[in-house]
């Protein structure tokens, strides 16, 4: 994740026209599939070869020592990025919860989840532990791990999945694309909108694309100005916006299309 901040603040170029934000996505992406889904693997098969080989813990004292001191850490990571989340999602007038669901910034997402899971990971170890210490079977311990790592399977998909929606190019939230439309319709300029699409290109970095039938009363140097002052007013309206393009047309045959 160190490497994707670093590349995702590299200047726009000629090859990268819209900048380096969309490392991001890939990186987290990656991030995602490789350590929850080898971590998932891993816990699985020490749980199998533990099954096989008759394995148990013998030192209680030290196992609920070592669950313990993580989930005092866990815990504490996960108060801070709560944290983090609720002072954003004021930011963008939105529940935490809601918040983090549909965030484009996959860091604060993934940072949520893995420390929920985490914390869920080591309530399964100290369940399967305190069974074997009541007395019950000595495998619990195996199957707690088994459970555990279904859980970090099942965590991967989460996380990836909606970083694969962003890396193939996700539009906004529909709310939001109305709130753009609503703007564009609003401007006395704009006759008719035409067509309208967004992608995210990084996080909380949007491109609008549209295209409109303007006011046919305007001459060149109206229109031109009108819409310098209609791009102002979507990026105020939709902070996520990063660039704006709006194509004037004549044509006012066909259907809409919004994405």
């Amino acid at each position: 994740m160190g490497i994707s901040f670093r590349r995702a603040r590299r200047p726009a170029d000629a090859e990268h026209p819209f900048g380096y934000g969309g490392v991001r996505f890939v990186w987290a992406f990656l991030a995602a599939i490789a350590s929850f889904l080898i971590g998932g693997c891993l816990s699985v098969g020490l749980a199998i070869n533990d099954l096989v080989h008759g394995n148990v813990v013998h030192d209680f004292p030290v196992a609920w020592a070592v669950i313990g001191v993580a989930a005092l850490a866990d815990g504490g990571a996960l108060a801070q990025t709560v944290r983090q989340a609720r002072r954003e999602a004021a930011l963008w007038r939105m529940p935490t919860i809601r918040y983090l669901q549909q965030t484009s910034d996959p860091t604060l997402r993934a940072l949520a989840v893995e420390d929920v899971a985490a914390l869920a990971g080591l309530g399964l170890a100290a369940s399967g532990l305190l069974v074997h210490q009541l007395g019950g079977p000595v495998a619990s311990d195996a199957i707690a791990s088994v459970l555990i790592g279904v859980l970090l399977g099942i965590t991967a998909i989460g996380l990836a999945r909606p970083l694969a929606d962003l890396l193939i190019g996700q539009s906004v939230r529909p709310e939001r694309l109305e709130l753009a439309r609503r703007t564009l319709e609003g401007s006395p300029a704009v006759d008719e909108v035409r067509q309208l699409y967004t992608v995210h290109v990084a996080p909380q970095d949007v491109i609008l694309a549209a295209k409109v039938h303007p006011d046919s009363h305007l001459s060149g140097r109206q229109l031109a100005s009108a819409m310098d002052e209609l791009d102002s007013r979507l990026r105020a309206e939709l902070p996520e916006i990063g660039e704006v393009f709006i194509d004037i047309t004549d044509h006012r045959e066909g259907g809409d299309r919004e994405g």
